[in-house]
């Protein structure tokens, strides 16, 4: 899989919202994919589910490897749960593919793991602060505050 240029992120758009539900759907090379049904996903929700899906793409076995250092220093430090630790270490030793489920996935489990994923400063500042005010933009036109 080759590395997508950094400036061509895919865009996921929430498009409606419906009680407490959010439809997603990727666009993507001018595409849109198929509508993923969303619970109950907050804004920090969509920045943490864009965030992983942009890790997911790049993900190789070095950034597991810092992944991995970066839990440990986490751990050492306080800065995580030790059960949220214990979940990240079991996932990541399961590999590449494994984790990428979770980075992309939409479910309960795969949310409430992005919440503590180590994968911080991979990155870069201005691609991130890109990306996450295109989280914002698309989570308030799901909405229909726009």
């Amino acid at each position: 899989m080759g590395v997508p240029h950094p400036l061509r992120v895919p865009r996921w758009r929430l498009n409606t919202a419906v009680g407490n539900e959010l439809d997603l759907c990727v666009q993507q090379d001018g595409n849109v994919h198929r509508p993923l049904r969303v619970l109950a996903m907050n804004l920090n929700d969509v920045r943490s589910l864009y965030y992983g899906r942009w890790i997911a793409e790049r993900l190789d076995d070095a950034m597991l490897a810092r992944a991995r250092v970066r839990l440990e220093r986490w751990e050492r430090s306080g800065g995580i749960h030790p059960v949220s630790a214990q979940r990240w270490h079991a996932l990541l030793s399961v590999g590449v593919e494994a984790v990428r489920d979770v980075l992309n996935g939409t479910d309960d489990r795969s949310q409430e793991l992005r919440t503590d994923a180590p994968f911080a400063g991979e990155l870069p500042v201005a691609e991130r602060n890109r990306l996450f005010r295109q989280a914002r933009m698309d989570f308030e036109e799901g909405l229909g505050r726009r």
